[in-house]
């Protein structure tokens, strides 16, 4: 049901970033025709009717689902900043908007120009910013009240994992669960066994837990170099159950530049 909604919540952002485009597209269009008179918003749109015209239009929305999907807008971002997803959003309707100047040149459509360029990119990044900013806030009070949580597995149990474990648990806008531990019998893992955390599985059992449990994100917390076999088996058995996995390198990097 999780993925299912999280699947749901992707298309939603997607479609609404099309009708964004769609909506400055043509702002921008009405305040170009109305600052030259060469050629009339009506006239405008009447053109785009044609053939050539609809096939143009239609390429701009593509170009503009791949550019937002290449900056990664469309996954999750639950331990990024908010000035990471809007220096992002900016970014991508920069590159979006050169490229629709640039196939405009390439097709001669004379609407689109220097003013059309400056009134769509930023119309575009204002409304695409505001709705994430209001986005992340509603998120982050529905998990505040229990709402839209996530059941997360670490895999490791070394010193950094239980502080990652301490971090997350002390920030509940996050909106995690955490199900327990998954690790192996090593030398330090007394540290670990003087906690109130548990050890649901070992590493060999991990597939099986994975089959048997609802896990919605896996945090490895392996040395990268000494488990990197390790690790790449782990980022296997997610995907090919669906579920998102997540490095402590980047989640601590992440919520260190929450504070």
């Amino acid at each position: 049901m999780l993925k299912q909604r999280r699947h749901l919540l992707i298309r939603t952002a997607q479609i609404f970033d099309l009708v964004t485009m769609v909506f400055c597209f043509l702002l921008s269009a009405s305040v170009v025709s109305y600052s030259i008179q060469t050629i009339s918003f009506e006239q405008f749109l009447s053109m785009r009717i044609k053939v050539q015209n609809f096939l143009l239009f239609f390429v701009f929305l593509l170009l503009w689902y791949l550019i937002f999907s290449q900056f990664q807008l469309y996954r999750s971002r639950r331990f990024s900043p908010l000035g990471s997803e809007i220096f992002d959003v900016m970014k991508a309707v920069t590159v979006g908007s050169i490229s629709v100047f640039a196939l405009a040149v390439l097709f001669n459509v004379r609407m689109i120009n220097k003013t059309f360029l400056m009134v769509f990119w930023a119309s575009t990044c204002t409304i695409s910013i505001l709705s994430r900013v209001t986005i992340r806030y509603a998120l982050k009070q529905l998990r505040i009240h229990g709402r839209n949580l996530r059941r997360i597995l670490i895999v490791g149990t070394n010193s950094r994992a239980i502080r990652f474990a301490w971090e997350i648990e002390s920030r509940p806008e996050l909106g995690y669960i955490i199900i327990g531990f998954v690790d192996g019998n090593w030398e330090n893992i007394s540290e670990f066994q003087n906690t109130r955390y548990k050890l649901v599985a070992g590493l060999s059992d991990l597939l099986a837990f994975l089959r048997e449990n609802v896990v919605d994100e896996v945090a490895i917390c392996l040395p990268m170099k000494s488990f990197y076999q390790q690790n790449a088996r782990i980022v296997a058995m997610c995907e090919e159950q669906g579920i998102i996995v997540r490095f402590l390198s980047d989640l601590l990097t992440s919520l260190r530049g929450k504070r």
